[in-house]
Formats: structure tokens, sequence, C-alpha cells
């Protein structure tokens, strides 16, 4: 009996063993990462354009890194439109690639086919507007103060892309449906374009992203753009980790458990202020008021 019980337990030890050699292996499988250009966040090295693949680089990027070097993980970066990277993470893609996308922010909707690791980070919500049309900032017209709040936005034109955040004003906020400007697929240029041609009167967009398209090149921001700080709750941008992915708990876990170690000991945050510093040194006050 004793003999048959020791063998038992030689079995499910050595089947242990098996299991966890696989998982082992599993694990040290690249993590393959996919996001849009979100500089200073994720976006491609603006040196390495005639390079195959880009260098993609950012903040997102070194976190990851950084956990990689604790962790093991070993992670690869792909640029690639928001709608197509999310659907290729969710479904853990045909060829079973992309893992994990960033720079989003929750929703409830989104957690039947993802993990929410984060947030990584919290940008500060600001609003941008056109000198031309309002010289002096942009007022509440009923209390004759600077707006300071999502809600007094119902009183003006609202430019914003592809309906992302049409709900946040309009449901939760009660900005009239009449006075929201979205334009399908159109880039920040073209939203500061409507800014200014008039065809809207604010733009609510994080004062960090402007200045990080403006930092690497990719725009031109209009002279008579400016932005104003709402004084809101920072909003949260995390990791999204497909749960299609056999891999998820493990991949939530190690993520999770980076982003504290980072945060406890300082590197996060160094990280955050090398990419703003950049930004600063680029970008003129217009910006920078609001980072």
């Amino acid at each position: 009996m004793r003999i048959r019980s020791l063998i038992w337990l030689l079995t499910v030890l050595a089947m242990a063993n098996i299991s966890h050699s696989v998982a082992s292996e599993d694990n040290q499988e690249k993590v393959s990462v996919c996001s849009e250009s979100w500089a200073p966040f994720y976006y491609q090295d603006p040196e390495s354009k005639s390079q195959a693949p880009p260098r993609i680089m950012g903040i997102n990027v070194d976190i990851l890194k950084a956990i990689s070097q604790a962790s093991g993980l070993d992670f690869e970066f792909e640029l690639m439109p928001h709608k197509r990277c999310l659907h290729n993470t969710q479904k853990h893609g045909n060829q079973k690639k992309h893992e994990i996308t960033s720079d989003v922010t929750y929703s409830a909707d989104k957690e039947k086919d993802f993990y929410f690791v984060g947030p990584a980070y919290s940008l500060s919500r600001a609003i941008f507007y056109s000198k031309n049309q309002f010289p002096k900032g942009v007022f509440n017209p009923k209390s004759a103060y600077k707006i300071t709040k999502v809600k007094e936005m119902r009183h003006f034109t609202v430019c914003e892309s592809d309906g992302r955040i049409f709900n946040d004003y309009y449901a939760k906020h009660g900005v009239p449906k009449e006075n929201i400007v979205s334009s399908s697929n159109a880039s920040l240029s073209s939203l500061l374009m409507m800014l200014d041609k008039g065809r809207c009167e604010i733009m609510e967009v994080p004062a960090a992203i402007l200045a990080g398209s403006v930092a690497i090149e990719n725009l031109m921001l209009q002279e008579n753009v400016h932005c104003q700080q709402l004084n809101e709750e920072p909003v949260g941008f995390y990791f999204l980790v497909s749960k299609a992915s056999p891999r998820a708990e493990y991949l939530v876990s190690t993520l999770n458990q980076g982003l504290i170690k980072l945060k406890h000991s300082g590197q996060h945050q160094k990280i955050i202020e090398h990419y703003f510093t950049l930004l600063s040194n680029r970008n003129g006050k217009a910006i920078t008021d609001c980072l």
C-alpha cells in the first residue's frame, strides 16, 4: 500500500513538474504589444524612419522594458491603428499574436474581452480653443468664470473624432447632441484645423498628447490655439491584456506586480519625468501650461 502511495505521489509530482515546465516555456515566448501612435507614450522613433521594422519608443515601452528586466518577459512592439489593434488583441489574432494593447481608458464594455492593468499613467484634462474666438480664455456664459468642468462644455460646440468620447460628453455630462461635431477618422491635425476654421469652439484632448505630436514633428500647432486646464479627476490609461491569450492571467499578474514595484521604487516617475522634460523643451506655453 505504501509503495502504491509512493508511486502515486511521484507520478503527481512528475506531472506537476511537466506542467510547470510547459507553462514556463509558454511564458518565455515573445509578448506582442500593439498600439497606435500616442506620443510620448508609444510612438515611432523619428530617427528610425528608414529602419524596418521601425524602433518603437515612449513611456509605455520603457515601463514594459523595465518589467521585462525583472520578469524575463520578452516584449515586441508594433504600431497600428487603434481599432485594428483592439480587434487583433481582443481575438488574439488569427496568428495568435497580439496579447496586449496600451493607452486605453476604462470602459465596462471592454471587460468581457480584456483584463485592465494599471493605470499605467494618468493625464489631467484640458480643453483647446482659438484665441481668435476667445481672446481671454473660455468662460461659462452663465457664471462669467472660466470653465473648469466638463459639464460646462454644454455651452459650446465640441470637436471630437470617431465618437470615442461622445458618450462621455452627451450621456454623462449633458452636452447636447447637436453640440458635438464628430469627424470620422479625424487626426489631431484635422481636429485642430476644424477648431481654427471655427467648425467647433473647443476640443478636449490631453495636453501631453498634443505636446507629444508637436515634439516628434507630427503636428504643427497654430499660433492662435491655446489650452485651458479643467479641474477634473485625471484620466487613467491602462494596458489591456486579451482574455483570449492562454497566458492572460500570468501576464496580468506579472504586469501588475511590475507596475507596483516600479511605482514604489520611483522608477515609474523617473520614466515619466524624462519624457515630460522633452515635451517641455520642445513646446511653447500654449501647451506646457496644461501639462
